[in-house]
This record gives structure tokens, C-alpha cells and sequence, in this order.
């Protein structure tokens, strides 16, 4: 347990501070090739739905097994090189899991990018962190868009890692990236993949369930030390929590009520019009700074959760010993 905390920790400080190091061999680049290369073997536009879901459900199960068994692969293999190579491969593996410094140097792009009136360029940016065509938003769908993702992504890209790396260590935090990075691809958003796809997005689903509900405590509590609006987020979280699937209206709910926002409304994603439920209530109008805001909550969340780590394995190591 020990071995995996302190690697955890110093991965975290490490992903806060430096950006990917190019010359190193990316954990997550080598996830998404492996997605894209099964896919391309065992997904067929032209076959039948229930094939299509049998195959989805085996293709789901074999990048699982695959990114847990490479990482455990890799750390045996160092374990054997030199003392201490395991802990260190093990802590660059956890490193890149981790995509707290990217989204805060995206949502910084997006908030500059927008003080400047450059909206094209804020378009493009939110595209690339969403993966939704922003070619037609406006700047306050700009902004509510960018709030929401910080919301989903405080969970599903920070805590939920964590989560898993703290319980399991780099190989159950690949585990979990891979699943997020397969729900993305081929979700049910994708009506391409919508039958392909439905086992990744329930297993994502499942898997963020627990780290959704522990980073609301997070989120409200960071609310509190921000001097947020407390109170309009307890209320909001209770009235709205549910309106956006199983885990995204959670963290969405908390940050709409800190902030005093609404986020939802009718987006036209290119040539598809969707519908999002409106979470919170506008009692303030929207605007760029919101976006700094919500950054901060999902800053502090991760700060809280770390530490909350910390104390529960303090105690469970008081109680064993």
C-alpha cells in the first residue's frame, strides 16, 4: 500500500507540474493505438446489431486485459533490472494516466482565447477537449460547454484515476483509462458504434459510479474552501443530480450551484442538434471567468481526494498494525 501512495503522490505532483516528456514512451498513446488497431479487426459496419454487440462486448474485454497485463509486464521486468526501477516505472506509468495539467492548460487556452475575442480559435480548442464540432457556438456556449466538460472530466480524467490507482496501482489505472478512452470513441454518442459500442459505455459508467459520488463530496467541500456558493451548490445538487445520465449530472450539478449557473440548453453540434437538460439556476450570466472557476473546484477536489487517500490509508494501517 505504501509502494503504491507515495507513487501515486509524486505522480500527482509530477502531473500538476511538468507536461508529457516527449522522449519518454507514452502509456496513453500506446491505449488508444491499441483501441483503434482492435477496432479496425473486429468492428463491421455491415454486420448484424446483435453480432455487432457480441464482438464489442469481446473487444471491450480484451483491451482490458491487455492494458492490465503490459503495465505488470513492465514493472516485473524493471523489478529485475536495478533496485527501485519498478517504483519508478510504476510512478511514470501513473504520471501518465493522469490528465490534470491538460485539461488546465486547455481550459486556460479556451479562457484566453476568449478574452481576446479570438472565438474561432476558442471553437477549435473546445472541439479538441470535448470532441464535439464547435464550429457554431456562440461564446456563451463556448464557456457553458467548457464549464461542463471541466465538471464530467473532474471525474471521469482526475478522480476516478485516482481512485483506481490508489486501490490498485498503475495496472487498475490503465484499466480505467482505457475504458474512458473506448466510451469516447465508440459511446453512445457515436450513432455509428451505437451498437458496437454498448458495452464500453456501461462498463465506463460502472466504473465511474463510486469515484462520481466520492469527488461530490470533494467538489462540495471545495466549494466551501473557495468561497463559492456553498449552500445554492447542496441545493442544486439535490434538485438537479439526475438529470444527465448516471454520473454526469453530479459533478455538473455541484459547479452549476457554486458558480450560480446554468449549464444546458440547445446545442447545435455541426449538422446534429442535441438537446442538453439545463442544470442550475441563472442567477448570474455567464461569462469567461466561470471557466477559471469551475478549473479551481476540480483543482481542489483532486487536492481533497488525495489527502482523504492519505488519512484512509493512515487508518487502515493503524487498525492492521
Amino acid at each position: 500500500m505504501i509502494y503504491i501512495l507515495t507513487s501515486v503522490c509524486l505522480a500527482y505532483i509530477f502531473n500538476r507540474s511538468i507536461a508529457n516528456l516527449p522522449w519518454i514512451p507514452n502509456t496513453v498513446c500506446f491505449i488508444k493505438w491499441l483501441v483503434d488497431f482492435l477496432q479496425q479487426h473486429m468492428w463491421n459496419k455491415n454486420d448484424s446489431a446483435i453480432r455487432q454487440n457480441v464482438f464489442g462486448f469481446l473487444y471491450v474485454i480484451l483491451v482490458m486485459f491487455i492494458v492490465m497485463i503490459v503495465p505488470v509486464i513492465l514493472i516485473i521486468i524493471a523489478f529485475f533490472l536495478f533496485h527501485g526501477a519498478d517504483w519508478i516505472v510504476h510512478t511514470v506509468v501513473c504520471y501518465q494516466i493522469l490528465n490534470l495539467r491538460h485539461i488546465r492548460d486547455t481550459v486556460r487556452w479556451i479562457h484566453t482565447d476568449l478574452l481576446n475575442e479570438d472565438f474561432n480559435a476558442a471553437r477549435d480548442e473546445l472541439g479538441k477537449f470535448t470532441g464535439h464540432d464547435s464550429s457554431h457556438l456562440n461564446q456563451e456556449e463556448i464557456v457553458n460547454d467548457t464549464v461542463s466538460a471541466i465538471a464530467v472530466k473532474s471525474t471521469e480524467e482526475v478522480i476516478s484515476p485516482l481512485f483506481f490507482m490508489c486501490i490498485g496501482g498503475a495496472p487498475l489505472g490503465c484499466l480505467h483509462r482505457a475504458v474512458l478512452i473506448m466510451a469516447d470513441r465508440f459511446g453512445s454518442q457515436h450513432l455509428t458504434y451505437r451498437y458496437f459500442g454498448i458495452t464500453a459505455t456501461r462498463v465506463n459508467s460502472f466504473f465511474n459510479w463510486l469515484p462520481t459520488r466520492v469527488n461530490i463530496i470533494c467538489l462540495i467541500y471545495s466549494a466551501y474552501l473557495l468561497r463559492y456558493s456553498l449552500r445554492n451548490a447542496v441545493r442544486i445538487f439535490k434538485r438537479d443530480h439526475k438529470k444527465n445520465g448516471l454520473n454526469a449530472g453530479y459533478p455538473q450539478s455541484v459547479i452549476a450551484g457554486a458558480l450560480n449557473i446554468q449549464m444546458g440548453g440547445q446545442r447545435n453540434y455541426g449538422e446534429h442538434i442535441i438537446y442538453l437538460p439545463y442544470i442550475g439556476d441563472a442567477m448570474q450570466k455567464l461569462n469567461c471567468e466561470d471557466i477559471i472557476k469551475a478549473n479551481n473546484m476540480m483543482y481542489a477536489s483532486s487536492i481533497m481526494y488525495m489527502l482523504l487517500s492519505l488519512a484512509v490509508a493512515w487508518i487502515v494501517f493503524g487498525i492492521l498494525l
